[in-house]
């Protein structure tokens, strides 16, 4: 039986939103698909895009989450 080398969701620690944070341009700039938005998904996306510090064994995001 192999080994799965992710935690299951239920035993994953949930990632702390104080380690959040706006993307800097320079993050923005390696975002290849950012500038095909029209201005107004552009707005809505950098308004939402956030910049996470992720620790080993910390659920990132669970199936059907937005």
């Amino acid at each position: 039986m192999a080994t799965h080398p992710f935690p299951s969701a239920t035993r994953a620690n949930p990632v702390q939103p104080s380690r959040s944070r706006g993307a800097l341009a320079h993050e923005l700039e390696q975002i290849p698909w950012l500038l095909r938005l029209d201005a107004t998904e552009r707005e809505r996306v950098l308004a939402d895009l956030r910049v996470l510090s992720v620790e080993p064994g910390e659920l990132l995001c669970r199936v059907a989450d937005r």
